[in-house]
């Protein structure tokens, strides 16, 4: 995929558009704030990350991503919750 080449912003276009084709693939919002993240969009990754929990709820990449995430933005509480 694209942001396995380092090119994140054709990423978060793919991962958007898998998302429109199948809303209930995690993977697919997964990658997404994998590659929101990289770009320093942290909110939208967070979104991202909860998005694929909410799909998958024992998703624990996503929770840990989710973590990271949330200390980027000194949310200790939510990354606390997330670990």
């Amino acid at each position: 995929m694209q942001s396995s080449l380092g090119n994140h912003e054709n990423a978060i276009v793919a991962w958007k558009a898998a998302i429109q084709l199948d809303g209930s693939n995690a993977d697919s919002f997964y990658n997404l704030g994998i590659s929101l993240g990289y770009l320093g969009r942290i909110q939208e990754a967070i979104e991202a990350y909860r998005g694929a929990i909410a799909l998958r709820p024992g998703f624990s990449n996503a929770y840990f991503n989710l973590g990271l995430a949330s200390l980027r933005l000194r949310q200790f509480s939510q990354a606390i919750e997330s670990f």
